[in-house]
């Protein structure tokens, strides 16, 4: 994995959000078949990064030891929540903005966790 290489867990967080926020930006400017693979492959190489970096970061925040086998269980729920709000938050937003509104929400909240990951002060 990069990140036990360099020990830089927050950089590799950022470049995540940066890579999905313009993977998110391509269906605005392309809307085409060519610009949903173009997306396609951009958002699965920014979920590669993300993935390499996921549960070190996860592991590294945890409180305490003697309680990581349930804190990492409450991450994982937490990590599950948002898969309950998006499908009805996408489809208000479909429907009363359309497409390009969704896209460029996602890239609005995934360049905020990026923005916010700077803060997170026991990260590397």
């Amino acid at each position: 994995m990069a990140h036990a290489a360099t020990n830089r867990r927050k950089l590799f967080l950022q470049i995540y959000a940066g890579m999905t926020a313009a993977a998110f930006l391509v269906p605005i400017v392309s809307s085409t078949w060519t610009g949903m693979l173009i997306f396609a492959v951009l958002s699965g190489a920014a979920y590669g990064v993300f993935a390499s970096v996921d549960l070190a970061i996860m592991s590294h925040v945890l409180p305490a030891r003697d309680s990581a086998g349930r804190d990492i269980g409450l991450l994982a729920v937490a990590g599950a929540a948002p898969q309950l709000v998006a499908p009805s938050l996408g489809g208000m937003l479909i429907h009363n903005f359309g497409y390009a509104t969704l896209f460029a929400f996602g890239a609005l909240v995934t360049l905020f966790v990026g923005g916010v990951s700077a803060f997170i002060r026991t990260l590397e």
